[in-house]
């Protein structure tokens, strides 16, 4: 009777410091819900802080074409805003390493930030110019999260 071949165990896995990969951390991890927290607040806020360059030389009179309609109009740029920041958030969730996450976050918010610098609210032009920046945007944010991503994977 013959016995079957013993095969040993499997070497154990050893680090090799410089040459080990990066730690990738769990999307759902605490660091990246706060990032996503600052994705959101940034992103609710963005026209208003946008203005910011504005009211340095303008004063408060900056925010008048975006506080003119009080609350109802705060609400109505809000909600046009989310189809900007909406994707950044989604995106964010296949991001392991918070320097993608932010590399494909702020290069995202560029885009919009300029857009609300240069655009009046007030103009009659204003509804068609949001619905571009929302184009805009998407294809921005498609085009930082697939370089982010391939940034994470080389890594």
């Amino acid at each position: 009777m013959n016995s079957p071949p013993v095969i040993p165990p499997p070497a154990p896995l050893v680090s090799h410091g410089a040459l080990s990969p990066p730690k990738r951390s769990s999307p759902f991890s605490r660091q990246a819900w706060v990032a996503r927290g600052i994705i959101l607040g940034v992103g609710v806020l963005l026209p208003y802080l946008a203005q910011l360059p504005a009211i340095r030389s303008n004063g408060w009179a900056a925010l008048a074409p975006w506080t003119a309609r009080g609350w109802a109009g705060a609400l109505d740029i809000a909600q046009v805003n989310a189809f900007v920041w909406g994707p950044i958030l989604l995106a964010s969730m296949s991001f392991g390493r918070k320097r993608s996450l932010i590399l494909a976050a702020v290069l995202s918010f560029i885009v919009p930030a300029l857009f609300y610098s240069i655009m009046n609210p007030a103009s009659p032009k204003a509804p068609i110019a949001m619905m571009i920046n929302i184009v805009v945007s998407l294809v921005f944010t498609g085009g930082w999260w697939i370089v982010a991503k391939q940034l994470e994977n080389a890594a």
